[in-house]
């Protein structure tokens, strides 16, 4: 069976119809020009069976469904007799010309697929979100940005798991584009249910996530591209991590300017290190983080590798590759769970580090990063040991944007120590650790003693403010 559908509205709608019983299910989408375009497919009974994402990467722009075998992008199932329906979302402008797209649909064909493109059998990574895999109450380390061949990366997921093996990470947040992968591969570490969304006017990481085919339903009532942002924030708000990615790499940078600030919950401070635009960029994504924590609004570090490579693959003129791990966050848990993880990031209690590892101590091991001190506190003192770190680097305290202490680090001197008493009316206070050339490989959320936010919350207008104070 054929089918053409042009594309004409941000939401495009096509049947097709099974008269029989049957084994199993394929349907296949193109484009004869590269448009990207989320496809999600639902059954007789309106629940999503399968989901392609057009022309990103190298995965198959093609859902196969059975009861035995499924690509990743499928449930696994057996196809029901009736009308299947078809939701096109097309991620581009397409006012000015006009896109088509292809449909071949077969039934009782069999395919054959490499095992980087199916299921397991059985089906892993169905973890409660509460289901501890440590009990120990310590910093756990992860990455919240990273890519396989599900949607654009170069690596399949068992070359993914022998790196994170190697990086010996306690979890990782695989964020695909647009789209979460129904069958998960088994891996070395806790798998953060996650994907990227992406769209013109910029990415934002969401991790946690439940329920990805009910969010896909959800989207049936968008009327433009960027009534996305809304849908995926107000639906995932709660439950998950919103973040928003790589904010001044151009040109992934984010200019969705209506986007209400105070529903994000964490900005990446350092995203793919290695990429040549990057050590520019997150520069000022650190700087503006720090101008948002001056206008009062809750929003903490977190660091991305975004790696789409494979290990042997570098960027031109790096010396170093793009691996999942660098850079790690480093979130404190009190045992090891997706629901913990989400918890901890939401509530600033990371930092982010290439390289090395920091030992953090405030207040005799009263506070975490991100906590309210009381007021009742007179003295704050506040150790940092730097584990690892190979080269003379510097270490900073900051308080409301001004370094207040600065130290140098090296093998001879790997800690700090910072004392100050709690007398301003309304203060953070962060440390960093820097490069002699002025480039973050490490960043503690802040502590802060208490907060007055700026009514002005839409990023436009915070974007405005701080271009004119950023040099």
């Amino acid at each position: 069976m054929n089918k053409s559908v042009m594309i004409e509205e941000p939401i495009q709608i096509t049947r097709f119809n099974v008269q029989r019983p049957i084994k199993n299910l394929w349907v296949f989408a193109k484009t004869d020009e590269k448009y990207n375009m989320m496809i999600f497919i639902c059954n007789p009974k309106d629940e999503i069976c399968g989901f392609i994402f057009l022309n990103v990467g190298t995965f198959p722009n093609e859902v196969y469904l059975s009861k035995t075998v499924c690509t990743l992008n499928g449930k696994r199932q057996k196809p029901q007799k009736g009308t299947y329906t078809i939701y096109c979302i097309p991620l581009f402008p397409f006012k000015d010309s006009k896109v088509e797209v292809s449909f071949e649909i077969e039934q009782n064909i069999e395919k054959n697929y490499e095992e980087k493109f199916l299921h397991d059998f059985p089906e892993l990574g169905k973890i409660p979100f509460d289901m501890m895999v440590s009990e120990e109450f310590r910093y756990y380390k992860g990455d919240f940005h990273g890519h396989t061949i599900y949607s654009d990366g170069h690596q399949d997921v068992l070359e993914a798991a022998q790196v994170l093996e190697l990086q010996n990470m306690d979890f990782m947040a695989f964020t695909e584009h647009n789209s979460l992968p129904f069958g998960i591969k088994q891996m070395p570490c806790l798998q953060i249910p996650s994907f990227e969304l992406t769209l013109p006017a910029g990415h934002m990481n969401i991790h946690g996530i439940r329920n990805f085919d009910k969010f896909l339903l959800e989207l049936r009532s968008v009327k433009t591209i960027d009534m996305v942002f809304a849908k995926a924030v107000d639906y995932f708000g709660l439950q998950s991590n919103i973040s928003m990615n790589h904010m001044f790499m151009e040109p992934w940078h984010f200019t969705y300017g209506d986007m209400d600030m105070t529903k994000v919950n964490t900005i990446e401070i350092i995203c793919d290190p290695t990429y040549p635009s990057a050590p520019l960029a997150n520069r000022k994504a650190t700087a503006f983080l720090d101008f948002l924590w001056q206008q009062g609004l809750m929003i903490f570090a977190v660091g991305g590798s975004d790696s789409h490579n494979k290990v042997e693959e570098l960027y031109e003129g790096s010396v170093e590759p793009s691996v999942y791990g660098d850079p790690s966050t480093y979130v404190f848990c009190k045992g090891l769970s997706i629901k913990n993880v989400i918890y901890g990031i939401k509530n600033g209690h990371s930092y982010v580090a290439r390289y090395g590892t920091l030992e953090i101590d405030i207040c005799d091991g009263k506070y975490l990063p991100g906590d309210l001190i009381i007021e009742e506190e007179e003295k704050l003192t506040y150790r940092i040991l730097c584990n690892a770190f190979q080269d003379t680097c510097l270490g900073r305290f900051i308080q409301n944007g001004t370094i207040v202490a600065e130290f140098v680090i090296d093998k001879e001197h790997p800690e700090v120590l910072y004392t100050f008493a709690n007398d301003k009316e309304s203060w953070w206070l962060r440390f960093g650790l820097y490069t002699l050339e002025g480039d973050v490989i490490a960043f503690v959320n802040p502590v802060f003693n208490k907060r007055k936010m700026n009514k002005n919350i839409a990023l436009k207008k915070l974007l405005k403010d701080f271009e004119e104070i950023y040099v």
